[in-house]
């Protein structure tokens, strides 16, 4: 009998301890969740030439009808050329990857997230909503049911108390002041109507399916977060129960007698591995629906 306790205690001592098990998935899953904060906020850059003096950072731009397969020159995005937008003008140590020569005057964010200078002409603009060109060229705005050039994403809401006042003329030829504003865009450029709760073409089905679930739509890099996530998950969970039932199986091959405390034990784990999955699951709600 003292044998038999012997080797239960030794075998209890090479076990993992719960509480550094569940603090150790704490953690991973709390790292895992900044990830689209920082990690996973990528963003491709390419480098274009310009004739235009007005184009400047932030500013939407499009392929210009002087452009060539030799040289590639952009312009600020209009209402006119705004089937040509390429994507937003940025600095080159902005983007996480960037794709220029050495002639190269400008750098457009093609894809990824970007600050992009916007306007509330068509509408307060809030974090979610599908965005076009505007009709002040080079600047985005809310998209409208029958606006059918989306270029983007909003990741934040337009701060009107903040914005600049310019005055323009409307499709009657009326003075309209405008508020301007810089916020942070996914740049996505698609052609189709759009709905603020409806999948646009092109989409992948799970992007089709968050958004579904969500009813808005999401960045891609927080559902590539959120899968991380769940794949980190599932191996956190699948560990804890694959060395609980193995511990247990070895401690009752030693002691068929130690049940009782085996159970006790396995309810812990039990309870451990429900905690760590209901942290995982707040962590990817709080992603997904942020």
């Amino acid at each position: 009998m003292e044998g038999h306790i012997k080797q239960m205690r030794l075998s209890a001592l090479k076990q993992p301890r719960l509480g550094i098990l569940a603090f150790v998935s704490f953690a991973v899953i709390a790292v895992c969740s900044l990830l689209p904060l920082k990690a996973l906020a990528t963003s491709t850059a390419i480098g274009y030439l310009t004739k235009d003096d007005g184009l400047v950072v932030g500013m939407a731009a499009s392929l210009s009808k002087d452009s060539t397969n030799t040289e590639q020159l952009v312009e600020r995005a209009t209402l006119e050329n705004k089937e040509r937008f390429v994507g937003v003008i940025t600095t080159r140590d902005a983007s996480s990857i960037t794709v220029a020569n050495k002639d190269s005057s400008v750098y457009a964010t093609t894809a990824g997230e970007v600050k992009a200078l916007a306007t509330d002409t068509n509408g307060n603009i809030k974090k979610g909503d599908f965005l076009v060109i505007s009709p002040i060229d080079g600047l985005v705005a809310l998209a409208r049911p029958s606006d059918q050039n989306v270029i983007g994403t909003a990741l934040e809401d337009f701060q009107i108390q903040d914005a600049r006042v310019e005055s323009i003329k409307d499709a009657g030829g009326q003075n309209k002041q405008a508020n301007i504003n810089s916020i942070s865009i996914d740049v996505a450029p698609r052609s189709t109507k759009t709905s603020s709760t409806s999948a646009t073409q092109g989409d992948s089905p799970l992007v089709t399916f968050v958004q579904s679930v969500t009813g808005k739509r999401v960045s891609q890099w927080k559902i590539a977060a959120a899968m991380a996530i769940t794949f980190i998950l599932l191996i956190i969970e699948g560990s804890i129960v694959y060395g609980a039932v193995h511990g247990a199986m070895e401690a009752l091959g030693r002691n068929p007698l130690a049940h009782a405390s085996i159970y006790r034990q396995m309810v812990q784990v039990v309870i451990i591995g429900l905690v760590v999955l209901l942290f995982g699951v707040a962590s990817i709600y709080a992603i997904i629906w942020s």
